[in-house]
């Protein structure tokens, strides 16, 4: 054995859990840690501190896709599983990966599921941007108010103790050990927007709202193959001046940030919160549906939207009117033909890719 490897606080442990074969690392990670009475801080202290086994301390630890060789050596000795499986579970980086502060999406129907015979964990497939439904159960994904610190990864254990069965299955340390509160949990379920406003616009996503099998809608495949409709996602998205659609069209008041790059700033791509993302490609799909005169995937939310696009002021207009004068001209003459603005005149055409 390395003798790297080996100075370190842990010994071979007699027993670890089991290691699903869509979960993630720091998933397994955090349920190992729990298992054996750690906090997920604590298991990566004894495994060298977790400055040491980060590949980059001085931002947020990325043990799904990029956990040191150190650190995978030695979860290899610690749990005894190899280390060709540890490392066959790192997720390749792509342009649609959520960043590691963002992953905090889940299934509750899954999570219920995996408390009855196994442990929640968590699943690849809820790192994808575009993924704002279950593939498995064809719901919405939720999440929690998030508390934890700058460049820490997502808490898991926090948020397995919103259930008092997901605690008792992965063994979560509650914060307090009072029975109060191991009987009623500070940490609420969030969901993202599911309907239109009513005019008051003072509408708040539900908390603890009850998940229910939903029939398969296009969203739910992921990210759309056509690009015009990728394109009026990042729209929807989009900050112009004070207003966005997804903030002015749902009550939504997290901070819109897109992914950074080698390059710099890359808009191709709705990153951010669950409930931002959401909104757009909700948003992004009603917007489609009108442009490419298909039926609607949800008639009450295209024709809201219609009807909020063709009556923005002239000031929005005119900052929504720079993006389009990027676009291909195709793209623009259906904009212009179904909302009317900008004049004609004033596109200024792009030659299409």
């Amino acid at each position: 054995m390395n003798a790297l490897v080996t100075q370190f606080e842990f010994e071979p442990l007699p027993f670890a859990p089991r290691l699903y074969a869509d979960e993630t690392l720091w998933s397994w990670m955090t349920r190992t840690a729990l298992y054996w009475g750690f906090s997920a801080e604590e298991f990566l202290i004894g495994l060298g501190s977790s400055s040491e086994v980060a590949a980059s301390p001085s931002v947020t630890p990325d043990f799904d896709c990029a956990p040191s060789r150190v650190l995978t050596e030695r979860l290899s000795y610690v749990t005894g599983v190899p280390q060709e499986v540890i490392r066959s579970h790192i997720i390749a980086r792509h342009s649609a990966l959520l960043w590691p502060e963002g992953r905090a999406a889940f299934c509750e129907l899954c999570f219920d599921e995996l408390a009855v015979n196994g442990s929640p964990y968590v699943r690849r497939a809820w790192l994808d941007a575009w993924c704002i439904q279950c593939p498995r159960h064809r719901v919405p994904l939720c999440t929690v108010q998030q508390t934890d610190p700058a460049h820490r990864p997502i808490d898991w254990n926090r948020i397995w103790t919103a259930k008092r069965a997901w605690a008792s299955a992965t063994l979560a340390r509650y914060p307090d050990p009072h029975p109060a509160v191991i009987q009623h949990s500070e940490v609420q379920l969030w969901y993202p927007p599911l309907q239109c406003l009513r005019p008051d616009g003072l509408d708040r996503y539900p908390r603890n709202a009850a998940a229910r099998p939903a029939a398969r809608s296009p969203e739910s495949r992921g990210r759309p193959e056509n690009p015009f409709e990728r394109q009026l996602v990042i729209l929807a998205g989009q900050v112009f001046s004070d207003f966005s659609m997804a903030r002015a069209f749902f009550s939504i008041r997290d901070r819109l940030t897109w992914r950074n790059t080698g390059r710099g700033l890359d808009p191709a791509e709705p990153l951010g919160t669950l409930a931002l993302r959401s909104g757009a490609i909700r948003i992004g799909a009603a917007l489609a549906d009108v442009l490419l005169r298909r039926p609607a995937r949800n008639a009450a939310l295209t024709v809201a939207i219609r009807d909020l696009v063709r009556g923005l002021n002239r000031a929005t207009q005119r900052l929504i009117n720079a993006e389009l004068a990027l676009w291909p001209s195709v793209w623009c003459d259906r904009w212009v033909a179904v909302f009317g603005w900008p004049d004609r005149p004033r596109v200024i055409r792009s030659t299409p890719t």
